[in-house]
């Protein structure tokens, strides 16, 4: 009896902490101020601690068929190397330019890179140097990655059953209706700031400062501040607008809703799914006490995709309109909500396209205006050739990774500096170089070959959920190859536990959309 009690209390302790880590990373302003980490990795190593505990219980421990797991701990495993000082001869064949940074204090010229012979200064022959440029970032990157690896492993242990699946999906689009219902009001009231109301470097102590904003994923200039002849010139954040508690701007919220707009969808369209019921839909919801939350996920639905197109613009809402489609097409075979599915997709898909309509009806707005786009694809396209030089530069094992803000800032050609490749896929190229490369193709390919075999095994009943996973995948990957979405911390953390669910999915297990006897 004792027993059955302590692997129940661990089986809705580690429920809590799944459910709880996303909207504490959104609500932490989306993991980027001072606090934000170490609260985060409590409660990962909370969430660890507690399956280890549970393993003991249980006395098995069942392991997923997948590489993706290993694909990580590779990743993991090549931060590690980016950081070990390599012997002098090794470090000049593999990061030539890394070494003459800690060898002189100067990358070479581009004498140097267009002419490999010419003879460098002494010191390089016989320095020692990491293959990183910027080790105290791999570092904090390695920190962080190592928490997403830990959640992606206990996600996809976790969710053997469709009640934990959605009790973990449900923190994801927890976070994501805080940051829509508070946008939506910014957009409304035309209210500027974090949250409204907090404006970075005037706030109380917990709020992020100027620091954490300069540090986040985005853009910064030099202003000049006094008058001729003492004029200093300091960065500022390019542009200053955040939306809702996300320090990142705009862009921030586009990464979450890559993941949460489908699963959103999804997820509605499992609550009205009749699994074997005749009754009909009002009755069904009234006996079950979840048209409340129904009504819900509609008006996230079809706020979140406002803003989305809002924010997005015609050419980057695109992916998320691919999400939409994919989540809902599943759902139209056989599963009894083929019309709700119609429906509500259609609905969807013109707040989306309202969105972008509203905004190219009241232009680009400069200042806190909510409707204001991050970038424009001048800018991205700048920065995908920055990002693809740094690559260039450094092909053999990356700038390293975590670097790019520091290495990128020497690419660039005018006074705007941004932290950002504009493309998750680009940066992580420039950061990784062949052996990243390597590493994602291993991981799509198996996806894409496990695919079809997945498909197949789930039944009609849970096809929404299947297209829900589907959905939020895709766009999430294609978001991230046109735009960037990791580099917030609370997105990395729902991107964690979405994966972790899409990898138990993929290694057979076929336990993950059923209900136990």
């Amino acid at each position: 009896m004792t027993r059955l009690f302590l692997t129940t209390l661990t089986d809705r302790t580690l429920a809590g902490l799944l459910g709880a880590v996303v909207p504490a990373g959104v609500l932490a302003f989306g993991g980027m101020v001072w606090w934000a980490r170490p609260v985060l990795g409590c409660l990962v190593f909370a969430a660890a601690l507690t399956w280890l505990v549970k393993v003991a219980l249980e006395g098995t421990w069942r392991v997923v068929a997948s590489p993706l797991g290993l694909v990580g701990a590779l990743a993991l495993a090549l931060a590690l190397g980016q950081l070990a000082p390599l012997p002098a001869a090794l470090a000049k064949r593999l990061s030539p330019r890394a070494q003459a940074l800690y060898g002189v204090g100067f990358v070479p010229d581009q004498a140097h890179a267009d002419d490999p012979e010419r003879p460098l200064p002494p010191t390089l022959e016989v320095v020692r140097s990491p293959a990183t440029l910027d080790r105290p970032a791999t570092l904090r990157w390695l920190v962080g990655a190592l928490g997403c690896w830990t959640l992606f492993l206990v996600a996809s242990q976790f969710v053997d059953r469709v009640g934990r699946c959605l009790w973990v999906w449900g923190g994801v689009l927890a976070g994501f209706l805080v940051v829509t219902v508070f946008g939506f009001v910014q957009w409304v009231s035309g209210r500027g700031g974090l949250y409204g109301f907090l404006a970075p470097g005037s706030s109380p102590w917990f709020a992020p400062s100027m620091a954490d904003v300069l540090h986040a994923p985005g853009a910064t200039a030099l202003r000049p501040v006094g008058e001729a002849p003492n004029v200093w010139a300091f960065p500022v954040p390019d542009p200053a607008f955040h939306l809702a508690g996300l320090v990142g701007g705009p862009g921030a919220y586009l990464a979450l809703a890559s993941l949460a707009l489908p699963l959103t969808l999804g997820t509605l369209l499992q609550l009205l799914a009749p699994r074997g019921s005749r009754e009909p839909l009002m009755n069904r919801l009234r006996e079950s006490g979840r048209g409340s939350l129904a009504l819900l996920l509609v008006a996230l639905l079809l706020m979140g995709a406002g803003m989305v197109g809002c924010l997005a613009g015609p050419w980057l809402a695109l992916p998320y309109a691919v999400g939409l489609l994919l989540t809902a097409l599943p759902a139209t075979l056989g599963t009894g909500v083929a019309r709700f599915a119609l429906v509500l997709t259609t609905a969807g898909l013109f707040a989306l396209g309202s969105g972008v309509a509203l905004r190219d009806f009241t232009g680009t707005v400069e200042g806190p205006a909510p409707l204001a786009q991050e970038h424009g694809w001048a800018v991205t396209k700048t920065a995908w050739l920055d990002a693809a030089r740094v690559a260039r530069d450094f092909p053999w094992i990356g700038a390293g990774l975590g670097s790019f803000p520091a290495v990128g800032a020497s690419y660039k050609g005018d006074d705007r500096t941004t932290t950002l490749a504009q493309s998750a896929l680009s940066r992580w190229v420039a950061e990784t170089g062949l052996p990243g490369l390597g590493l994602l193709a291993l991981a799509i390919v198996w996806c894409v070959l496990r695919l079809p075999a997945a498909l197949k095994r789930v039944g009609s009943a849970d096809r929404a959920l299947m297209g829900a996973l589907l959905g939020s995948v895709a766009c999430f990957a294609m978001v991230s190859a046109l735009h960037w979405t990791v580099e917030v911390a609370a997105v990395a953390i729902a991107a964690s536990v979405v994966l972790g669910t899409w990898d138990r999915w993929l290694a057979g297990a076929t336990d993950l959309f059923v209900e136990p006897a």
